[in-house]
């Protein structure tokens, strides 16, 4: 008999506010998506990045994205230039180690990372909390992530 085995992101949970938006004007300036969370939301993110690593198979969950509020917008500082942000954004772990990929889709947004880039979004989200940012990590081009800390309330 085959025994079920309870994957860890699957008891994973969100917290926190996390922000992904990306622009629809001015694209040169900050290619691909913007990212934020507070500390609630980073700390729920690394657990589920953690949930990714210790499930080891490929599996994916869906998150409730916080549109980008006037100060997170000029914290990045991109003028006036429009944005778009997601609703949900459906995480998945992949099998494929060097996997980075966003969609170009909002509707919703899909984002699918390999166990080779887990270290450095991890990293990301801990300098989040740590207030480090303006700068961005993954592939050249429309699947780049930029990080930018939290602004205050």
């Amino acid at each position: 008999m085959r025994q079920l085995v309870k994957l860890q992101s699957h008891s994973w949970r969100q917290s926190g506010s996390i922000m992904l938006w990306r622009y629809v004007e001015n694209r040169r300036n900050f290619p691909g998506w913007n990212f934020t969370a507070n500390v609630e939301g980073c700390a729920s993110l690394i657990a589920l990045l953690d949930a990714f690593t210790k499930d080891d198979i490929p599996v994916s969950r869906t998150l409730t994205i916080t549109a980008p509020t006037p100060a997170a917008l000029a914290n990045v500082n991109n003028r006036s230039a429009a944005s778009v942000a997601p609703v949900k954004l459906r995480m998945s772990f992949s099998a494929v180690l060097s996997k980075w990929a966003f969609s170009e889709s909002i509707d919703p947004a899909e984002f699918s990372i390999g166990a080779e880039w887990l270290p450095l979004f991890r990293q990301a989200i801990a300098d989040i909390h740590a207030g480090k940012d303006d700068y961005s990590i993954g592939p050249s081009g429309s699947s780049m992530l930029w990080v930018w800390r939290q602004p205050a309330a």
